[in-house]
């Protein structure tokens, strides 16, 4: 009997599970064959992948992937033709290619002349072009390039 006060209740301690482990009279058996099916999935999709690769169509038009389900061809992409650039007999290909690439329409492009002079050991070569200026009237123009003696641009004016 007590005297009226109320009586202390002892709380039991909680259990602390550990995710992943197994817990007392339990085993990780299921837990054990789903992780191993899981690894096996991953090794078969792999598997599959490389066989695939190895064993794909050697054609060069198609390349063909075989899997569980479907066939799919797949049209290889070829691969663009590498643009031949063409220059007059006299012209300078750097300085062409400097003028083509910063015009507003290098297709209008049109060389009408080139002279060297030697400098010591850089020259300077100056070229008569035409070209197609935003309105669409074809305009005369003269660059004149300060070249080394290993044939690098070091300096462009516009006259």
């Amino acid at each position: 009997m007590h005297c009226g006060y109320p009586k202390k209740i002892q709380k039991k301690p909680k259990k602390v599970i550990k995710p992943n482990v197994a817990r007392k009279g339990e085993d990780n058996t299921i837990r054990n064959l789903f992780s191993a099916l899981v690894i096996l999935l991953v090794v078969a999709f792999i598997a599959q992948a490389v066989r695939n690769n190895n064993t794909g169509s050697s054609s060069n038009t198609t390349r063909t992937f075989t899997t569980t389900t479907t066939t799919k061809t797949i049209p290889r992409t070829t691969p663009k033709k590498k643009v031949t650039k063409s220059y007059p007999s006299n012209a300078f290909a750097p300085l062409v290619d400097y003028v083509r690439n910063n015009m507003n329409d290098p297709d209008s492009f049109e060389h009408v002349s080139t002279t060297q002079e030697q400098m010591g050991n850089a020259r300077s070569i100056s070229m008569v072009y035409r070209e197609r200026n935003p309105g669409g009237t074809l305009v005369t123009k003269k660059v004149k390039a300060f070249v080394s003696a290993d044939n690098i641009i070091r300096g462009v004016e516009y006259e």
